[in-house]
């Protein structure tokens, strides 16, 4: 271990290197191109193969994951392989445009679950009247969601000049 990584160590409880070991597992299977397996995690973040069952049962349990059919791809036990769970934690999208808004909610695999766009001048409408607008069609958009699905997070993106 490199004296960075024990610095990064000192003073973590158990339970804040739990919740750092179970979002870099998460993340992993998020930004996989393949689906990975249990084995090609342990390798990979440098983690007993017990330790990543642990975690990905405990993700599966918050239904941040899910598991496929079993591949057998050589020796050894078949390979389950990981998928972000679909529909089941959300993330709220609201894009205020010159020529419309576009309101969206998308899933872990960044599948649209459910997405709403007005073709409105915002400009005309002015900020306050923009505000209430997609306020309104967030709203309702989230009415409709299925039941058990769970907003954890929201964005926001308005045009503007960037100076870089």
């Amino acid at each position: 271990m490199s004296e960075s990584d024990r610095q990064a160590l000192r003073g973590k409880t158990a339970a804040s290197l739990r919740a750092a070991n179970l979002s870099l597992v998460l993340r992993e299977i998020v930004a996989a191109t393949t689906p990975p397996s249990r084995a090609a995690l342990a390798a990979k973040l440098g983690m007993t193969r017990s330790t990543v069952s642990r975690l990905v049962d405990d993700l599966g349990a918050g239904r941040c994951v899910t598991e496929g059919d079993a591949q057998n791809v050589g020796r050894g036990r078949p390979a389950v392989p990981l998928y972000p769970a679909a529909g089941t934690l959300l993330a709220l999208g609201i894009e205020i445009n010159v020529g419309r808004t576009v309101v969206s909610v998308v899933d872990l695999g960044g599948n649209t679950v459910a997405s709403r766009v007005v073709e409105r001048e915002s400009a005309e409408l002015g900020p306050e009247a923009t505000l209430g607008l997609v306020a309104r069609e967030a709203a309702d958009l989230l009415d409709e969601l299925p039941v058990g699905a769970r907003v954890v997070g929201a964005h926001l993106v308005v045009p503007g000049l960037v100076d870089r």
